[in-house]
């Protein structure tokens, strides 16, 4: 507890700030026709039941001389395995359990929830100091309902969020621009991930994020008055390179999973979270990736139409776009848009629109 409260001292000096800040939405809430499911995650208290910690009967373990991969489940030893993929399969089903190389420290598997938080000086109702989430917008919603709490990270072992810190009342972030034009009129979302990749030193080009996102192939059609298409959510629709033909783009999970290939410990999917929290990366220095639609305003019902997937049906509006978030100021958000390059807008409005666009947002750990 004590080197995880010295990361929040830290990075209190970092921000050169202190006080306790205010977090709220900067708009009310809106219909989210677009918000996946189980974004507010599930807060799991770690208990110390040692009959938790018996291995399963049933599971083989490998002790041969050629096993090099050790289980361990609550931190204790569970068995050794010749093969990474034994270890995971007997870890199944069987919360916080990890798996290394025998000799080394770092883990190469695991299944503890990504999010803890820790509250100083106090407990919430279970007794407990510190709660598990599957996802940041969890995670940040029940730390800012604590008295003093922060958010830390197991993927890259930081902090990333705490409730006292006073932001600065305004911040901003140098990222070179690249456009989406003349090669891809619909690829604004895999040239926002470019800038955001760029603003972390990893050189990697719109063309071949293009080439490499995940695409949802199905087929343009009309049933019957209703519109069968892809699923964003599972991979780019339609034609990102050719304006002619029928697409439309992607949301944020193939472009977190995209993320993911290039900034494995680092990549941090916001969606589901509040506007404010967005304010507080930018404040640390790091660029947000957004789905916004290109008004930057909210827009009216009937600007959203319903597609029939093979997962169900989805709201999208052909307003559709994406941007880098770089800054703010007072009531203005300022972005890197890569279609009209640098840009700004009102912030009330820009943030009603991301809310009303289901809340997506990607940023890199800081």
């Amino acid at each position: 507890m004590k080197k995880i409260f010295f990361l929040f001292l830290s990075t209190a000096a970092f921000l050169g700030l202190s006080g306790t800040a205010v977090y709220q939405s900067a708009a009310s809430s809106l219909e989210n026709p677009n918000q996946t499911a189980n974004l507010s995650g599930e807060r799991k208290p770690i208990t110390d039941s040692s009959a938790d910690r018996d291995p399963p009967k049933d599971i083989p373990v490998s002790f041969s001389n050629e096993a090099v991969f050790e289980l361990f489940r609550e931190g204790e030893y569970w068995g050794k395995y010749s093969r990474l993929e034994d270890a995971v399969s007997a870890a199944s089903g069987q919360p916080h359990s990890s798996v290394r190389r025998k000799g080394e420290t770092r883990w190469v598997w695991d299944n503890y929830p990504p999010f803890d938080v820790f509250l100083v000086g106090s407990s919430y109702a279970g007794g407990d100091s510190y709660a598990e989430f599957d996802t940041f917008a969890g995670a940040a919603g029940f730390a800012r309902e604590q008295d003093r709490a922060f958010v830390y990270y197991r993927k890259n072992n930081r902090l990333i969020w705490d409730n006292t810190t006073a932001l600065p009342v305004r911040a901003n972030t140098s990222v070179p621009l690249t456009l989406q034009m003349p090669e891809l009129p619909r690829g604004c979302e895999v040239t926002s991930l470019a800038m955001l990749l760029s603003s972390q030193s990893v050189r990697v080009d719109k063309m071949t994020l293009a080439e490499r996102v995940s695409k949802d192939e199905t087929p343009y059609e009309v049933k019957n008055g209703k519109i069968y298409y892809g699923n964003p959510h599972k991979g780019f629709v339609g034609h990102m390179s050719d304006f002619q033909k029928n697409g439309y783009g992607v949301y944020h999970e193939p472009i977190y999973n995209l993320l993911l290939e290039y900034l494995p410990m680092e990549a941090l999917d916001l969606t589901g979270c509040e506007y404010a929290d967005l304010e507080y990366f930018l404040a640390l220095h790091t660029p947000v990736w957004v789905i916004i639609n290109s008004t930057y305003a909210p827009l009216d019902p009937d600007s959203f139409v319903t597609w029939h997937t093979a997962d169900g049906p989805v709201k999208i509006t052909y307003r559709e776009h994406s941007v880098l978030l770089t800054g703010y100021d007072g009531d203005t958000v300022y972005f890197n848009d890569p279609l009209g390059g640098e840009g700004e807008a009102e912030k009330v409005n820009f943030a009603l629109a991301w809310e009303q666009m289901g809340r997506q947002a990607i940023t890199c750990a800081p």
